[in-house]
């Protein structure tokens, strides 16, 4: 455990029961698969909160007043732009991870020089340091992301990679700029359909008069209430060049206090779930029902007989869930459609000017393919979970949350099925859809891209400017919005299928695995109930007295929850 997790109870309590967790584990044989991986996460928890901005919001600036040095370059090329993860640690160090998982320790000069182009492109660094303003906030990991002139693939990235690890992300708008920009708007857009909060931070307050900093602030928290259907959590103002960043820390500490909440989430509620297995073993071999072996018997055969009927009601319901997918995917791609038309003016001003449009076309479609899914796909995936755990047997239990568990930029490919109640899962899809997506989305327009250049370069750009953008737009409406359709309905619809057979298959294996321990639990229990009744209740009291203390260590998290 982090010594920054010390002042928190919900951990103090993890950490003094999982040492006599694993010791009845080992004793009744109960795989400690999910508890090591509940231990590995406590180990390692932090609650991030991304910074995200333009390159000239005055982000970089911030965070290097936040760690009393000019560490990081203010000046950065986009190219080689990449997250910065800051957390407090009592001596500094440098860690860099590459996307295949290799890490490396980086010098202080080397992170002063910004030579990262071994982590390029797409790493990041994990910066520890000792910092009192890092001290103050030691529960929480700031990230720097790089600037959001960067495109549709840091956009990509500061969603998908860290959506499910933050409390909230933090808008970086610097005085100067008055407003959201379109593509920070369009940011705040998807979290909006992620339900995740923010808090802004207005930067270089010093360089404009007080009133025209309180009319910015005022501009963009409405921007962002309107956008986010709530206000933000906070909304500060800040100058880093003249180290006026104390309100920023204290809102950084507000949002500290809700930490114990997604620990709760995170780690308490998973082990409290993983616990339940081994109760119901204990409750079994204990023979709290005084089962008789005639009765035993009669259990396996309804258990074998309820098992047949769930398997054949996953087929069936999945069956159902495919023949709505297609309707579904077509919907999405018509809402991809529409919101690509109602931009057409827009992009083909900037294609034009020569600007690249695959940033603002990936942007809408994420946006577009996030709501799509919600709205379309969302209600019939929970219709199809809430009829499966109906006919599920009484002495099994399943849990559709998705495991995202992982540390900086790590994903994975793959839903991974627990084993407890059903919960809503379609927010955590969204992050294995979407990152198959920006990929078609760069192929296509870029191919457009040598298109458009063709047609205006040379001796075409001495086109009447009227007739170049109307060529333009009908390139966009007839050539690139067909093809962008095209490519993200065939990754849509494969994505949507992947994910529905993955749930179909780790359901099964999840209940066929309970199925078998339970089973192997009524063997046991009926062997030792032919070892005759004073040998059996020797064996029942130990099972009771485990069970106690079973429910004595769940009586200790439970009350530290907090929901």
């Amino acid at each position: 455990m982090y010594p920054q997790h010390e002042s928190l109870p919900q951990a103090t309590a993890v950490k003094n029961s999982l040492p006599k967790l694993v010791h009845l584990y080992g004793q009744y044989e109960k795989s400690s698969i999910e508890l090591s991986r509940i231990a590995a996460e406590a180990e390692k928890f932090t609650i991030r909160v991304p910074l995200v901005g333009a390159f000239s919001s005055g982000k970089t600036t911030l965070v290097n007043a936040l760690i009393g040095e000019k560490l990081f370059a203010v000046e950065v090329n986009p190219e080689t732009a990449l997250p910065v993860e800051l957390t407090y640690a009592p001596k500094i160090q440098f860690i860099g991870y590459t996307p295949d998982g290799q890490t490396q320790n980086l010098s202080h000069e080397a992170v002063r020089a910004q030579q990262f182009s071994s982590l390029l492109p797409n790493g990041w660094l994990e910066a520890r340091l000792p910092a009192g303003h890092l001290q103050a906030i030691s529960q929480l990991t700031l990230v720097d992301m790089p600037g959001w002139d960067s495109g549709i693939d840091q956009h990509s990235r500061a969603i998908d990679s860290y959506l499910y690890r933050s409390l909230a992300y933090c808008l970086v708008v610097s005085a100067d700029e008055g407003n959201l920009r379109d593509s920070l708007r369009a940011f705040v857009s998807e979290l909006a359909v992620r339900k995740m909060p923010a808090i802004v931070v207005i930067t270089k307050s010093d360089k404009k008069p007080q009133e025209d900093v309180d009319a910015v602030q005022k501009q963009v928290t409405l921007e962002v209430t309107k956008i986010l259907g709530q206000p933000p959590l906070g909304v500060v103002q800040i100058s880093a060049r003249k180290n006026q960043i104390q309100s920023f820390v204290e809102l950084l500490l507000s949002l500290q206090t809700r930490v114990g909440e997604r620990y709760s989430a995170a780690i308490v509620t998973p082990l409290l779930r993983d616990m339940a297995g081994l109760q119901k073993r204990l409750e079994t071999l204990a023979n709290q029902e005084n089962l008789n072996e005639e009765q035993l018997n009669a259990q396996r055969k309804v258990l074998e007989t309820e098992m047949q009927q769930f398997a054949d009601r996953v087929q069936m319901e999945t069956q159902s869930l495919d023949a709505q997918l297609g309707p579904a995917a077509s919907k999405i791609i018509h809402r991809i459609e529409s919101s690509l038309l109602a931009q057409v003016e827009s992009l083909a001003a900037q294609a034009i000017n020569g600007a690249d449009i695959k940033g603002p076309i990936g942007t809408t479609v994420r946006l577009a393919v996030s709501e799509g899914i919600q709205e379309e796909f969302a209600p019939k995936l929970q219709r199809y979970f809430d009829r499966i755990e109906q006919d599920l047997p009484e002495v099994l239990s399943i849990d559709t949350t998705l495991d995202l568990s992982g540390d900086g930029l790590e994903k994975t490919d793959s839903l991974k099925i627990n084993t407890s109640g059903i919960q809503q899962v379609i927010t955590s899809i969204l992050p294995l859809i979407l990152t198959k997506i920006t990929g078609p989305i760069g192929l296509v327009v870029g191919g457009i891209i040598s298109l458009f250049v063709s047609l205006f370069g040379g001796a075409s750009s001495k086109e009447d400017p009227a007739a170049k953008a109307e060529s333009v737009k009908n390139q966009i409406i007839n050539k690139v919005i067909p093809d962008v359709k095209n490519q993200i309905d065939l990754t849509l619809r494969q994505q949507l299928k992947k994910q529905i057979e993955e749930a179909k298959e780790q359901i099964i294996a999840a209940t066929e695995l309970q199925n078998q321990q339970h089973k192997q639990t009524l063997d046991q229990l009926e062997e030792e109930l032919k070892k005759g009744r004073e040998e059996f209740e020797k064996m029942r009291s130990k099972y009771l007295a485990d069970l106690q203390e079973l429910e004595s260590i769940k009586t200790d998290l439970s009350e530290v929850i907090i929901s």
